[in-house]
C-alpha cells in the first residue's frame, strides 16, 4: 500500500494532528464511521485511527483471545479477482511472520458484503511513532541510529526468507514503540490486496503520491509488478538509512509533477549524504549509497547484506560495498535524456575519458617503461584529440541553444570521435577505452528511438574490438550482445539470435553450462529476443538452458546467484509448463540439503500451491523433502513451516481431514517446544478453528 502511515499508532488516545500521517485525513469519512460499533469477524471496531489513499485503519477489540488490535480494512475495488485467491492462501504466509520487528498480524480475511474487501488483523501498537520522528526526539546519535536500522534490516530479511516483499517500506511504516522497540508494519500487505498496482491507477491524491514515491525503487516506479523482487525493499531500506543519515530526503520532489518526480528517481543521483552533513561520510556513506544503486545488481543482494555491512561497520570491520567506479558511473549518463543538460553529459563523457586513459598510463609496469613511454607518446594524441572535443574550437560551427536534442550532441560526439580518435589506436588498452564510449553512444541512440544510428556505431564498435580481440574473449563477446540488441532493435530478430546463441554457446564451452555467467547470458539473450517480440524462440532458449537442471552438481551449498538465474529464466516460460524444470529445480534444492536451500523450496512450494493444477505436484515435492527438513529437527522453524504448508496445501486439495492431522501433529510438537511465542501457538489455532469450521465442528466437538 501506498498511503503514509495508516497505522501511526494512538497513544490510546483520540488522535490528534500530529499523529495522523499526511495522507491521512483527519476526521473520518461517511462509510469509515459507519463501522464503528459494528463486527467484522470476531472484532468489534471501536473507532477510527486514521484512513489514507489505500483503507482505514480501526482499534478494535478481539473476543478470543480478549485483546485490542488494529484492524484494517482496505478499500473496496483495490482487489483484483487474481489478487483474492493470492490473499486468501497469502493471507496465512503472513500470520505466520514472527519476528520482534514486525508487527505480527494475527488473522485475516474479507468482508463479504458487496465486494469482497480484504482486512487485516494486526498487533496495536501503543505509543509508536515512524523511525524518523522518534529518532529526532530522542536526539540519537549516529550508533544508536544503526543499532535501530540494523534490527529493521533483520525484520526485513525474515520475512524475505518467508517469500514476501514489503513494497512499501518507509518511515511511515516502520514505527518504534515508547521501549524503542521497532516494528515493519503492513509486511505483505501490497501484494497480498494488488494496492501496490491500485495506486497507480486510482485517482489518489498526488501530493501523497509525490511523497511515496521517494520510497520506490525505479523498478517500482516503472510500475511493472512482476520485475519486483526483495532489492526493492533493499533500495527502500537505503532511503530510510539516508534520511535517518541527513534528516533530509535523497531527492527534493517538492512542487513537482508526479512523472518528473518518477523520473528523478528513474535517473538522477541522490547528492552524497556528505555534502549535506560532513560527517557522514567514508564508509557509511558508502553503504548507504550501495543502497541506493539505480541498477538493481549492484545494491546490495538482500537486506542481509545490508545488515551485515552495517554491523561491520559499526565493529570498525572492512564493508564489502565499494564506490562506484569511473566506468559505472560512465554508464549512467547516456540514461539522461533531458535537452537541458545533454551538453554536460557531452563533456563529462569525453573529459573523464581523457581521465581514464592517464589513469592506466600511470599505472604501466616500470619493466615496460620504455614501451610506455612510446605508448604514452601515442595516448597523449588520443588525449589530445579527446581534450580538443571540450575546448570551444571543437563547437565551432555548432549551434546549440535549449531546443538542442540529445540525437545532435550524439551525432557531433560520434563524428568527432570517428574522426579524431578510433584512426590513432594501437593497443588492446586504447581500443577498450574508445570501445566503451562508442557503445555509450549506440545505447544513447537506442534510447532516442535512432535505432539505425545505434547498430551502426554498435557494428563499428564490435568490428574495431575484432582487430585486437580472440572471437572468444569477453571484451569482444559483451560487444557482439550488445551489437545483436541493436540488431532486434531494428526488427532484424533473426540476426540477433544467432549471435545471441553463438555468445552464449561459447560462454557454454569455456564457462561451463551451469555458471552463473552462462545462465545469466541464457536470460540475457531470451529476454532480448522476447522483449522484440518473438516470445517462441526466447522460450526455446530459456528451455535449453533450464533442461540441464537435473545434471548440476551441489558444488556450492545454497548458491543463491545460481538459483537466482534458474528462476529467471522459469519465468519466461508458461506456468502450466513449468513442471518439468520445476521438479528438477526442487529436486536439486533438496539434494543440496542447506538450510538456505530449503527455505527456497518451501518458497518455490508456497507459489506452486496456489496454482490449482500444481497442488498435487507440491505434496510430492514436499513428501520428498520430509527426510532433508527433519533432518533440522522436529522442533526446527523450517519443519514447522513444511508441515503448516504442507497441511494448507491438503486443505486446497479438497483433503480436508487430512490437512486437519497435519496441524494437529504440529500442535502437539508446539506444546513440547519451548521458546515458541504466542503469537506462533495462536495463529496454528486461528488456521485450525477455520478448518473444524469447515468440517462442521463445534468448538466442543473439536479435539
Amino acid at each position: 500500500m501506498n498511503d503514509d502511515h495508516d497505522h501511526d499508532w494512538e497513544r490510546d488516545d483520540q488522535p490528534t494532528q500530529r499523529e495522523m500521517s499526511p495522507g491521512q485525513s483527519q476526521s473520518p469519512d461517511e462509510s469509515s464511521s459507519s463501522r464503528i460499533g459494528t463486527r467484522l469477524g470476531q472484532f468489534t471496531i471501536n473507532r477510527v485511527i486514521g484512513s489514507g489513499g489505500m483503507g482505514t485503519v480501526y482499534k478494535a477489540m478481539q473476543e478470543t483471545p480478549r485483546r485490542t488490535v488494529a484492524l484494517k480494512v482496505m478499500k473496496s475495488g483495490l482487489t483484483s479477482p487474481q489478487a483474492l485467491k493470492r490473499f486468501h492462501y497469502e493471507a496465512e504466509v503472513l500470520a505466520r511472520l514472527r519476528h520482534p520487528c514486525i508487527a505480527q498480524v494475527y488473522e485475516a480475511g474479507t468482508d463479504s458484503h458487496g465486494e469482497e474487501t480484504p482486512w487485516f488483523a494486526m498487533e496495536f501498537l501503543v505509543g509508536a511513532k515512524p523511525i524518523t520522528e522518534y529518532c529526532r526526539d530522542k536526539n540519537l546519535g549516529l550508533k544508536e541510529k544503526l543499532e535501530l536500522f540494523e534490527q529493521i534490516c533483520d525484520g526485513a530479511h525474515h520475512g524475505h526468507q518467508k517469500g514476501i516483499i514489503h513494497r512499501d517500506l518507509k518511515p511511515g511504516n516502520i514505527l518504534v514503540t515508547s521501549q524503542g522497540n521497532p516494528k515493519i508494519i503492513d509486511f505483505g500487505v501490497a501484494r497480498s490486496t494488488d494496492s501496490d498496482i491500485a495506486i497507480h491507477t486510482l485517482q489518489t491524491d498526488v501530493g501523497e503520491m509525490v511523497g511515496t514515491i521517494q520510497y520506490m525503487s525505479p523498478e517500482q516506479c516503472l510500475a511493472d509488478p512482476h520485475d519486483i523482487d526483495v532489492r526493492s525493499d533493499v533500495y527502500a531500506l537505503g532511503v530510510v538509512l539516508y534520511e535517518l543519515l541527513t534528516d533530509h530526503k535523497p531527492y527534493d520532489v517538492s512542487g513537482r509533477a508526479l512523472h518528473e518526480a518518477a523520473r528523478m528517481v528513474c535517473e538522477e543521483q541522490p547528492s552524497r549524504p556528505s555534502t549535506i552533513i560532513r560527517v557522514i561520510r567514508g564508509d557509511i556513506e558508502t553503504i548507504c549509497l550501495k543502497a541506493l544503486e539505480k541498477d538493481r545488481d549492484r545494491r546490495y543482494q538482500s537486506a542481509l547484506d545490508l545488515q551485515q555491512d552495517i554491523r561491520r561497520y559499526l565493529e570498525g570491520e572492512p564493508i564489502t560495498a565499494r564506490r562506484p567506479t569511473l566506468t559505472y558511473q560512465l554508464k549512467l549518463l547516456y540514461k539522461r535524456h533531458r535537452a537541458a543538460g545533454v551538453l554536460a553529459i557531452a563533456f563529462g563523457i569525453l573529459l573523464i575519458a581523457s581521465t581514464t586513459l592517464l589513469a592506466w598510463l600511470a599505472t604501466t609496469q616500470a619493466a615496460a617503461l620504455k614501451e610506455s613511454r612510446r605508448q604514452a607518446l601515442r595516448s597523449q594524441a588520443i588525449i589530445d584529440g579527446i581534450t580538443s572535443l571540450i575546448t570551444p574550437p571543437a563547437w565551432d560551427g555548432v549551434e546549440w541553444s535549449t531546443e538542442t536534442t540529445w540525437k545532435e550532441v550524439l551525432d557531433h560526439g560520434r563524428e568527432t570521435l570517428d574522426w579524431g580518435v578510433i584512426g590513432k589506436l594501437d593497443s588492446p588498452m586504447h581500443a577498450l577505452h574508445i570501445a566503451y564510449f562508442r557503445l555509450v553512444l549506440a545505447n544513447g541512440y537506442l534510447n532516442c528511438n535512432a535505432p539505425i544510428d545505434a547498430l551502426a556505431v554498435a557494428s563499428g564498435t564490435t568490428a574495431e574490438l575484432s582487430k585486437w580481440f580472440k572471437p572468444e574473449d569477453p571484451e569482444l563477446l559483451d560487444a557482439r550482445l550488445t551489437e545483436a540488441n541493436m540488431m532486434a532493435a531494428n526488427g532484424r530478430i533473426q540476426e540477433a539470435a544467432i549471435i545471441g546463441r553463438e555468445v552464449l554457446e561459447i560462454k557454454q564451452r569455456k564457462l561451463g553450462l551451469h555458471s552463473h555467467d552462462t545462465l545469466g547470458t541464457a536470460w540475457e539473450v531470451a529476454a532480448m529476443i522476447g522483449d522484440f517480440g518473438d516470445m517462441e524462440q526466447a522460450r526455446e532458449i530459456c528451455e535449453q538452458a533450464l533442461g540441464e537442471i537435473s545434471l548440476i552438481q551441489s558444488e556450492k551449498r545454497g548458491d543463491n546467484k545460481q538459483i537466482a538465474d534458474l528462476v529467471f529464466l522459469l519465468n519466461m516460460i508458461p506456468l502450466e509448463q513449468r513442471s518439468p524444470w520445476m521438479d528438477n529445480l526442487f529436486n536439486l534444492l533438496i539434494e543440496d540439503s542447506a538450510e538456505q536451500s530449503l527455505e527456497l523450496l518451501l518458497d518455490l512450494l508456497e507459489e506452486e500451491a496456489l496454482t490449482t493444477p500444481r497442488i498435487k505436484a507440491a505434496l510430492t515435492t514436499m513428501d520428498e523433502a520430509s527426510d532433508a527438513i527433519l533432518a533440522y529437527g522436529e522442533n526446527s522453524e523450517l519443519s514447522r513451516r513444511w508441515r503448516i504448508l504442507q497441511s494448507l496445501s491438503l486443505e486446497g486439495d479438497g483433503q480436508l481431514e487430512a490437512a486437519v492431522d497435519v496441524l494437529r501433529q504440529q500442535s502437539e510438537i508446539d506444546e513440547r517446544t519451548s521458546g515458541l511465542d504466542d503469537a506462533a501457538r495462536e495463529s496454528l489455532h486461528s488456521i485450525l478453528e477455520r478448518m473444524h469450521d469447515q468440517m462442521g465442528f463445534t468448538e466442543t466437538e473439536s479435539p
